[in-house]
């Protein structure tokens, strides 16, 4: 994923106003909301970046959304975003955001991807194990992805931990063809 200097810059700067106004939880509750609204409503995204919606229907839909609802910090910050026309990178915002508040919060968050669903006490397991690692709370997202045929994957952060059955195969596959 490829982040704009200008999003890690306001998010960055927003970070800062938000701690200092004591808003952090909310604003957090408030992007997390905001963040799922965008990648599950291609009109709510389109909101936001089609240059043909003018700036005032813009503020309109804004203020029914979020006025009411979000923060009054955050929908501070939606409404200085449109003032600057930046609109288009919140989704950027929002995820370095997080960044910034994990980092606060000693949190890493990782993915586990396996063939299979997973039970809790396997899950929990993983998080466990890397917890004492990393000496950091872990937050996991779990996926499914039949085509590892059996076995797991873990990312945390650029690091990935491939113990899928695919893979294991495919190392054997290697090994013969250098053999």
């Amino acid at each position: 994923m490829i982040i704009s200097k200008a999003a890690t810059r306001y998010a960055k700067a927003f970070f800062d106003i938000a701690q200092e106004k004591s808003a952090l939880e909310a604003v957090n509750n408030d992007f997390e909301a905001i963040g799922a609204a965008i990648e599950k409503s291609g009109e709510f995204s389109d909101l936001l970046k089609a240059p043909l919606i003018s700036s005032e229907k813009r503020v309109a839909a804004l203020k029914a959304l979020f006025e009411k609802k979000a923060d009054k910090t955050t929908f501070e910050f939606l409404m200085f975003l449109e003032k600057k026309g930046r609109l288009d990178i919140l989704a950027d915002v929002i995820y370095e955001f997080a960044k910034l508040n994990d980092r606060l919060n000693n949190v890493e968050r990782i993915s586990i991807t396996s063939a299979f669903p997973m039970a809790d006490a396997q899950v929990s397991a993983i998080k466990e194990r890397l917890q004492q690692k990393l000496s950091k709370s872990i937050v996991a997202e779990v996926k499914v992805e039949p085509g590892l045929i059996g076995g797991f994957k873990v990312k945390v952060g650029d690091q990935v931990y491939d113990l899928s059955v695919v893979t294991q195969l495919e190392k054997i596959k290697q090994s013969v063809v250098k053999a």
